[in-house]
C-alpha cells in the first residue's frame, strides 16, 4: 500500500489541483491521509469538504508550522 499525505494551511489556490491529482492515479491500493492545519479561509474549507470522501483520514487541528503537521 502506497501512503499519500497532504498538509495544508489556507491553501484554496492550489489544493484542488493537488487534490485532483491524486485521485486521479491509477494505483488501486493506497491511502490518503490530509492534514489540515485549521485552515480558516472560506476556500479552503469548501475544497476540503467537498472531497472528503476521498480521504482515507482527515485531521484539522491547529500546528506550530508544516514541520509539526508532517
Amino acid at each position: 500500500m502506497i501512503s499519500v499525505i497532504t498538509i495544508c494551511y489556507n491553501e484554496g489556490a492550489s489544493l484542488r489541483r493537488t487534490i485532483d491529482s491524486v485521485i486521479q492515479q491509477e494505483e488501486a491500493d493506497y491511502e490518503y491521509i490530509v492534514i489540515d492545519g485549521a485552515s480558516d479561509d472560506d476556500q479552503t474549507k469548501s475544497i476540503l469538504d467537498e472531497y472528503k470522501d476521498h480521504f482515507t483520514k482527515f485531521i484539522s487541528e491547529e500546528d506550530e508550522g508544516v514541520y509539526d503537521a508532517m
